[in-house]
């Protein structure tokens, strides 16, 4: 992330995290980075209607055994 921000500082990075141990942490991000959850970005792309149903994502990629992260943070 602090080279991304170094080398193109008019891009913002995302740093995407499924493991709600990493949402509880606390460490720096540049200014132009931001960290979010598997869950919030579904939500996003959902919300921009760019994919039909975060929870129908959400639901197949358990189904298959991905073992997403029971928390839930505020809206």
């Amino acid at each position: 992330m602090n080279e991304l921000a170094l080398a193109f500082p008019d891009t913002t990075g995302v740093f995407l995290f499924e493991d709600h141990k990493i949402a509880r942490a606390s460490f720096l991000l540049p200014d132009n980075c931001r960290k979010i959850s598997t869950r919030a970005w579904l939500l996003f792309l959902e919300g921009k209607g760019w994919i039909e149903s975060a929870a129908e994502v959400e639901r197949a990629a358990i189904s298959s055994g991905r073992n997403f992260s029971r928390l839930r943070f505020p809206t």
